[in-house]
């Protein structure tokens, strides 16, 4: 019994010793790349920054790409945290603007992270049994704004993340002026809400799958809307294509993520009409 117990505690130890490595090993990843960018993180500059061997870093991830992935596992719970933070203490009728300046403020005081998590490759699957509960945890908090509101919440979801990222990008990039968030976070809100009587209904809403940026069209910001669409297919890994479009080329690219099956050109035609840099393909 007494040497039972001493290897369940000595297990033990050596399970809080191995988790404690690879919580200091996903910290130095971080705050290296936040400092020097992720070109700087490597294997042999995070043993040299922790004292820990190469060999122990390759037991706990495998690679550096295995590094990566932790890092924008622990980032995606993080974010879901944030939302499910701002989405319970959001007043009524506010949930959707305090979910939407969390997220952008979340990528703002993160970059590096924020990058791991949609801009490099990720060998984790999305929308899939073996998505990380990380993941969907995320997602899910996005989920709920709109699971009262509409008969499509799940694609309602992904647009409304597809637009956040957008901002958030183009915005990080210097695409976007910092001094119109509020306005954009306003006219964002605007196309996600619903009339409370088409809710008790549960009349599919007017807004399509593409309504929310058609609508800044109509609106007469058709940049704002062209930018956001050509953010949210390139850039996002999570709703995007594969790799990176060629400029207007966009109907070259395909699906990866199981999220958008819908080829761009058929996805924004109005965009497509006004977009001043050029044709779009409708044919294919």
């Amino acid at each position: 019994m007494a040497t039972t117990l001493a290897a369940n505690r000595l297990a033990e130890r050596k399970l809080r010793d191995k988790q404690a490595r690879r919580a200091q090993i996903i910290r130095a990843a971080r705050q290296i790349a936040e400092a020097e960018g992720w070109s700087h993180v490597t294997v042999r500059r995070l043993s040299d920054e922790i004292a820990y061997s190469q060999p122990v870093l390759y037991a706990h991830f495998g690679s550096r790409e295995g590094i990566l992935a932790a890092v924008a596992i622990e980032g995606f719970q993080e974010l879901g945290l944030t939302m499910e933070e701002a989405r319970k203490r959001g007043k009524r009728g506010k949930t959707l603007a305090a979910v939407a300046t969390a997220y952008l403020e979340f990528a703002a005081s993160s970059p590096a992270l924020y990058e791991a998590m949609f801009s490099l490759r990720l060998s984790k699957p999305f929308d899939d049994a073996a998505t990380p509960a990380e993941l969907h945890f995320a997602f899910t908090q996005l989920l709920a704004l709109f699971a009262e509101q509409s008969s499509q919440p799940g694609v309602l979801s992904e647009l409304f993340w597809a637009s956040l990222h957008g901002i958030a990008e183009l915005t990080r990039t210097k695409r976007f002026p910092l001094r119109r968030q509020p306005e954009r976070v306003r006219a964002l809100i605007e196309r996600f809400t619903f009339p409370r009587e088409e809710r008790r209904r549960g009349v599919k809403s007017a807004m399509t799958v593409d309504a929310p940026v058609i609508q800044l069209v109509q609106d007469g910001v058709p940049g704002m809307a062209l930018w956001i669409f050509l953010a949210q297919v390139s850039a996002c890994p999570l709703l995007g294509r594969c790799g990176r479009p060629e400029m207007l080329g966009l109907t070259q690219a395909r699906s990866t993520s199981h999220r958008f099956d819908l080829k761009p050109c058929t996805l924004l035609p109005t965009i497509a009409e006004r977009a001043p840099c050029g044709p779009f393909d409708h044919s294919r």
